[in-house]
């Protein structure tokens, strides 16, 4: 829509437009008159914004200081994680030995003797205390200081005089020895050699 009067141009008579006042629609022919402005303006639209991927200094510093007191504070949240873990370990060994021993017929001083030597060495599988290898372990050394003791008390007395033979005390002691080591995944060449050193260091 425009403005217009009556008039000639190009040698021709009629309504001779004056302006545009409004419009309905636009329609852009590749070849613009008028020097071109239209496609000016869409080849400025074209150009991407510029980025501005710089850091400065000071924010690269910052970034640096809170990084590392990040990792500091994961380091510090570990430790007491794992020291969590410990005690609840331990405290989990404590009682599992006790009550493994208080099963076995036994001395209370030798009882008493073993807690303190077997519930500090917890059988951990995966971060978990494993009760299958861990009851072998408490049985085995159970078992090797009943043995003792009763090589012991047959210290001086006259066994085997019939035709069965009968074991010494320290040969059971070995045995008992070897099992446990046995149990513990050593080969039979390993559990034979530390077996003969626990029973004969005695």
């Amino acid at each position: 829509m425009g403005k217009a009067k009556e008039g000639e141009a190009d040698g021709k008579k009629g309504r001779v437009i004056n302006a545009l006042t409004a419009a309905k629609s636009v329609d852009f022919v590749t070849m613009p008159g008028a020097g071109g402005k239209v496609i000016e303006l869409f080849e400025a639209a074209r150009k991407p914004p510029e980025r501005i991927d710089e850091v400065t200094k000071e924010e690269a510093e910052r970034l640096q200081t809170e990084n590392a007191s990040l990792m500091e504070r994961n380091r510090e949240l570990s430790e007491e994680n794992a020291k969590l873990t410990g005690t609840l370990l331990a405290k989990e060994a404590a009682e599992f030995t006790r009550e493994t021993l208080a099963a076995i017929q036994m001395p209370e001083i030798t009882r008493q003797r073993l807690y303190e030597q077997l519930s500090s060495k917890p059988v951990l599988k995966d971060g978990a205390l494993d009760c299958d290898e861990y009851r072998a372990v408490i049985e085995a050394a159970a078992k090797a200081e009943i043995a003792y003791l009763d090589n012991l008390r047959g210290a001086g007395e006259i066994r085997g005089m019939g035709s069965t033979p009968v074991k010494s005390g320290a040969d059971t002691l070995y045995e008992s020895f070897r099992d446990m080591w046995v149990k513990l995944g050593k080969s039979a060449e390993e559990a034979d050699k530390l077996a003969k050193i626990a029973a004969t260091g005695r």
